[in-house]
């Protein structure tokens, strides 16, 4: 008896790999994979897991982002060199400088921003330098990327690139404010409630912000882990509805297709952010332009119907009113100083509804003296018979 159970326990150690493997079709030293989660009101839950490919081809297709980071990477960054970025903390653009001397501390390499009717999104990313010659500090040595993507129907997506003991996080805000993560150490780490479970060094995370794989948003990132022993977010996708996509690569880069709103990375570079859509009619002598640009401009200029009128603001956001408008129907476009960028033309009329006519003078004298006329034929009429009772 002895002897069949110790050779039924060795037998199913020899096939435990066999049934584990296949039944998640995973293998941390060989395979990539795909995690599917849906939010179930509260956090989100794996709802599907499979492989999507080899390893070292998922790799080669982002070989740039596995080796982008790593200790003693990049080139010096000398001091002085101008670059914009967008300031979150004040909301607005700014301009910094690369300081080699004082470069311990991390500054914010580069940032951009990009308005939609679908979602808001913001990235940036925080630059450190290591020492090379003469204990200066003139090597980037990290790069900690954040994106922050504010969705039309209330959710929130942030994910931050630490190089600490997590390697990145994410963070979904739901609109109800319940929060979730997503931890990654050197391998993607899936933390919900008391859910912990390890996976592969590279993997495809897919969430639907629903209660299905077929939620109006879908938001997708790849991960894996770099020669420095981090696991990275390499670029983002989010599809939404009205044919919404968006893609932020590892250099801050927007590309879009669908949807409304600017198209990152594309020629057309100034894009209304507030202004009268093509072909409305307002009951208004006035409009208000509001314009955001993805580059950096030194002025803006609105052509109305010919003219050109100087646009106020800073940086990427410009705007103008434009009051005692007559009635008509208006073509407009606004022109980027600085660049050759200019928004797409747009037809706006102005129709202001009459305002309800008041009788003058005389016209109240005839309706008085037609009410006296009419008030004496009444009386003829009912005093004329004596005989005939007035109904």
């Amino acid at each position: 008896m002895f002897k069949k159970i110790s050779a039924i326990l060795i037998l199913l150690m020899l096939l435990y790999p066999v049934f584990v493997d296949h039944a998640l079709a995973i293998s941390l030293g060989s395979q990539a994979i795909r995690q599917e989660f849906v939010w179930n009101g509260t956090t989100f839950q794996t709802v599907n897991l499979y492989t999507i490919g080899n390893v070292d081809d998922y790799i080669g297709e982002r070989c740039e982002v596995v080796h982008y980071g790593a200790e003693g990477s990049g080139s010096p960054v000398g001091s002085a060199v101008d670059y914009v970025y967008w300031d979150v903390a004040n909301n607005q653009w700014a301009t910094k400088y690369h300081c080699g001397a004082y470069a311990s501390e991390p500054i914010q390499r580069w940032g951009g921003k990009d308005v939609t009717n679908e979602a808001t999104v913001i990235r940036y990313d925080n630059l450190y330098y290591g020492l090379k010659d003469n204990n200066i500090y003139n090597v980037p040595i990290s790069f900690e990327a954040v994106f922050e993507i504010i969705l039309a129907n209330g959710w929130k997506l942030t994910i931050e690139q630490h190089y600490d003991e997590w390697g990145h996080e994410v963070k979904f805000t739901a609109p109800g404010g319940e929060v979730s993560y997503v931890y990654g150490d050197p391998h993607l780490l899936q933390k919900g409630g008391t859910q912990q479970q390890e996976l592969a060094a590279v993997g495809e995370y897919v969430f639907a912000l629903g209660d299905s794989m077929s939620a109006d948003y879908i938001v997708t990132f790849f991960c894996m882990k770099s020669n420095a022993g981090f696991s990275l977010v390499t670029d983002i996708q989010l599809m939404g509805p009205n044919d919404y996509e968006l893609t932020i690569g590892r250099n801050g880069e927007f590309k879009r297709t669908g949807g409304s709103g600017p198209i990152g990375g594309g020629p057309d570079r100034v894009y209304y952010h507030t202004a009268p859509v093509d072909g409305i009619t307002l009951d208004a002598n006035f409009v208000y332009i509001q314009v955001e640009a993805n580059g950096g401009l030194t002025g803006a200029t609105l052509n109305w119907n010919g003219n050109n009128y100087p646009m106020t603001g800073s940086g990427r956001s410009w705007g103008i009113t434009l009051n005692n408008l007559d009635d008509g129907t208006y073509t407009y476009y606004v022109t980027g100083i600085g660049s050759s960028y200019l928004t797409s033309q747009r037809t706006v009329t102005i129709q202001q509804a009459s305002p309800a006519a008041i009788p003058t003078l005389s016209e109240w004298g005839m309706i008085i003296l037609f009410l006296f006329l009419a008030g004496i034929a009444i009386f003829v009429l009912r005093h004329s018979n004596p005989g005939t009772k007035a109904i």
